[in-house]
């Protein structure tokens, strides 16, 4: 006898929306969620110095486990005047880019590439970005003669000469200092790193954040703008920059300025605005200049340091708030540069470790998971495959749902409090009756979770569109249950519906036609209407299922079941 005790308004839709809710907790209301971070700071006098222990301190609690991921550097008046500048007469430029002719925009937009070269609006955000490499105007030139020429990475960057010849000769000028900054926090992280993580390489992460003119470094100078109608504001959910970690070693970020629409400087219109990010805890907090340090540059550690110092240092989750409505006549302007390695290079791991316990330390589910699936014997990744790794066409809110099953990133207790409560309910009831069988079923997350559960409990799960739990399981469980999931999952999957082809399918898959797009194929109901009209509904007279599919399911009972029915049946008869 089949008995459902997988509710799907609790462990499929629910699961999704829920998952859904901790993505947008970023979006929602800042101010009755946020609180203002203490962001440690570094005098660059003392870079880079003999690391002490109260710079090793500092650094840990900026980049380390329980910090927030960003540090300040300041300095003495040289360094006060250069960062000064750098506000006062490049980060003006990104919103007079925005009033170029259509023609200059033309000439130096984006070709063959998305959103890592010259010039772009849009595409992440409110924002517009122009790339550029910090010295030379061909980036390839810095390459090895037998290294090809990557095109996300060594595109040319085109200038717009004709109508704003200074931003060629404000960049030329100011980011090569940036790097030199950056390359002093460096061979202090590369001190720590060797001190704290067994294996590490002294002089690693210096060796990848290579000088000005011999290095794949990124400069993206930012305009965010104005939004022009409270639909805009709302279809971004009044977000600037939507939630995201940067993929590099670091990410120097120059502090922004407010201008006019005239291009007038302006003090912060609303305090609210501005850098967000998310600690190890979950909490969100507001970035901002600490008080009495004077002018300041702050620096994010990115998912490639998360690998190189042997998940040591943790990349952050971060994203920019917007004006709290729309129209509100100002602008900010910032500057990020993404300190890289090279196309080619390799992302080392410190001796005697391996990705997998990198991946042990990680807090982001997908991340985990790409980790997990490199061979076990690997000494690092290639950097081109690192950024290569995340597919176009999942969204963001689909992995933050997939990243539900299998991290720990928003407190263990989001992924006990589904895994477990089902858990708990599904071996109290087969003890009560424990001669009756039992089957399990799901709907996306919800199908994950049953099949999960299904392999602990030695049932058989029925799962529609689920994800594959090949590393997955490994994550929940740290221990390897794929005989068990094979024996005891099956999964229906639809063409074109994405969820349930996340991680590796283990055990009996089905697949049916949807000729829909990703959304309509991970509905149920199509997936049901598809096989009663292809199986029957199995029932007859008035017990038979009545859904709307264009055909009842007593039409179909005569209908011969197809391989996909019997393929059904013969699992659950096995």
């Amino acid at each position: 006898m089949l008995d459902v005790l997988d509710d799907l308004n609790i462990w499929g839709p629910a699961a999704i929306m829920q998952a859904f809710s901790i993505a947008d907790s970023f979006r929602g209301d800042f101010g009755s969620m946020s609180q203002a971070a203490e962001v440690p700071c570094i005098p660059l006098e003392l870079l880079p110095e003999e690391v002490s222990e109260s710079l090793c301190n500092t650094l840990d609690a900026a980049f380390g486990p329980d910090g927030l991921g960003i540090l300040c550097v300041t300095g003495d008046e040289d360094f006060q005047a250069e960062v000064r500048r750098l506000r006062d007469e490049l980060l003006p430029l990104a919103a007079r880019l925005g009033k170029l002719s259509e023609e200059a925009k033309d000439s130096i937009r984006e070709r063959g590439t998305l959103n890592v070269s010259n010039y772009s609006r849009g595409i992440d955000g409110n924002r517009t970005g122009f790339y550029f490499h910090p010295a030379l105007d061909n980036p390839a030139d810095c390459l090895p003669s037998d290294v090809p020429a990557e095109p996300t990475f060594y595109t040319p960057n085109l200038w717009p000469d004709t109508e704003l010849p200074e931003l060629r000769q404000q960049a030329r000028c100011h980011a090569p200092w940036l790097v030199t900054v950056a390359r002093r926090l460096a061979a202090a992280v590369d001190e720590r790193c060797a001190q704290a993580v067994a294996g590490y390489r002294v002089g690693t992460l210096s060796r990848l954040i290579g000088p000005a003119e011999n290095c794949n470094h990124k400069c993206r100078l930012i305009c965010y703008h104005d939004f022009a109608s409270p639909k805009q504001l709302a279809a971004s959910k009044g977000m600037w920059a939507p939630p995201h970690k940067d993929t590099g070693l670091l990410t120097a970020l120059v502090p922004g300025i407010f201008l006019d629409q005239s291009g007038k400087r302006l003090q912060c219109p609303d305090p609210q605005v501005g850098l967000y990010v998310r600690d190890r805890k979950g909490r969100i907090m507001q970035i901002q200049m600490p008080a009495g340090v004077g002018e300041c540059l702050f620096f994010q550690v990115g998912e490639a340091l998360q690998v190189v110092s042997g998940g040591h240092y943790h990349a952050t989750e971060h994203c920019v708030r917007g004006p709290p409505e729309a129209a509100r006549g100002y602008e900010r302007a910032s500057l990020a540069m993404f300190l890289q390695p090279h196309a080619h290079e390799e992302l080392p791991i410190p001796e005697g470790s391996s990705l997998q316990q990198v991946a042990d330390r990680a807090y982001d589910g997908l991340f985990r998971m790409f980790l997990l699936y490199q061979p076990r014997d690997a000494k690092g990744i290639n950097f081109l495959r690192f950024c290569q790794r995340e597919g176009p066409s999942l969204s963001n809110a689909v992995a933050e749902s997939v990243a539900l099953l299998s991290t720990v990133i928003y407190g263990e207790s989001m992924q006990k409090q589904y895994f477990s409560h089902l858990l708990a309910h599904v071996q109290n009831r087969t003890s009560q009756l424990p001669n009756r069988m039992f089957y399990i079923t799901g709907h996306s997350l919800g199908g994950g979770l049953a099949k999960l559960v299904a392999a602990k409990a030695h049932m058989q799960a029925l799962t529609f569109m689920a994800p594959g739990l090949g590393t997955t399981s490994y994550v929940v469980y740290r221990e390897h249950m794929l005989q068990e999931l094979r024996r005891s999952s099956l999964t229906v999957m639809p063409e074109n519906d994405l969820v349930s082809r996340v991680d590796t399918q283990t055990g009996i898959t089905i697949k049916t036609d949807c000729d829909g797009n990703s959304l309509h194929c991970h509905l149920l109901y199509p997936t049901i209407c598809t096989l009663l009209q292809m199986c029957g509904s199995g029932r007859a007279g008035e017990a038979a299922l009545a859904l709307p599919c264009g055909a009842s399911a007593a039409q179909s009972v005569a209908v011969q079941c197809s391989k996909v029915c019997r393929s059904m049946l013969l699992a659950i008869n096995a």
